[in-house]
């Protein structure tokens, strides 16, 4: 049986959120770069948490641009297809790396 989370929805601009521990919440906003719709979810955490909604966000492939354009003025030689591949999280731990630094 599938899993049925409930979420409480929210979109940028409706202010500072606080949660409660194992809510469920949905963001939905523009991107601050591109100005793209899009949507984070944030999965129940151990303890109450806050959100910040009117804070500027970046969609995915923003986000991405940003990291690979920071690894190359590292001096970063990897393919861009390899990195277009990797996740957010990855392209941050290559920039970490004598890799990711050229």
């Amino acid at each position: 049986m599938a899993d049925q989370r409930e979420f409480r929805e929210f979109k940028a601009g409706d202010g500072l959120l606080n949660f409660l521990p194992d809510e469920n919440v949905i963001l939905y906003f523009a991107c601050a770069d591109c100005g793209g719709s899009t949507s984070v979810a944030i999965l129940g955490a151990s303890s109450p948490s806050a959100l910040d909604c009117n804070e500027p966000r970046r969609c995915v492939a923003c986000q991405k641009k940003s990291l690979i354009g920071m690894l190359r003025e590292f001096g970063c030689t990897i393919p861009d297809e390899r990195l277009l591949n990797m996740s957010i999280d990855g392209l941050l731990s290559l920039a970490g790396t004598p890799e990711g630094r050229g």
